[in-house]
């Protein structure tokens, strides 16, 4: 994943995809909290809801492998299944990770 070329993707410049990575960041942060939450109450439609905006988040920046995950998860909760869920949420935060790192090391190539 190079920030350049999705910034460009995006038609944005690269400050902006900061920003909009940092926004991301904290919804995610929040949607990933939620879905535990939902996961160990075995709440459908909360999984559904926060695997729903997960994907879209990512999706509009070019995240596939998260988008594409959420929406695994929100096409199985639709069809009534949790089953996985815990290993789905642990992939995306691992890739959230990921994504952080990767944020943190060009925001700090850029300072020197």
């Amino acid at each position: 994943m190079d920030i350049k070329q999705l910034a460009k993707a995006l038609d944005v410049s690269e400050d902006i995809f900061i920003e909009l990575i940092d926004a991301w960041i904290q919804s995610t942060g929040e949607d990933l909290q939620a879905l535990d939450n939902s996961s160990q109450s075995a709440d459908i439609n909360k999984v559904i809801e926060h695997s729903h905006k997960i994907k879209g988040a990512s999706s509009q920046l070019g995240f596939n492998v998260i988008a594409e995950t959420a929406k695994k998860i929100e096409h199985d909760a639709r069809a009534g299944s949790v089953s996985g869920l815990s290993e789905a949420v642990n992939i995306l935060k691992n890739e959230r990770n990921e994504i952080i790192k990767l944020k943190e090391l060009y925001a700090g190539n850029i300072k020197n």
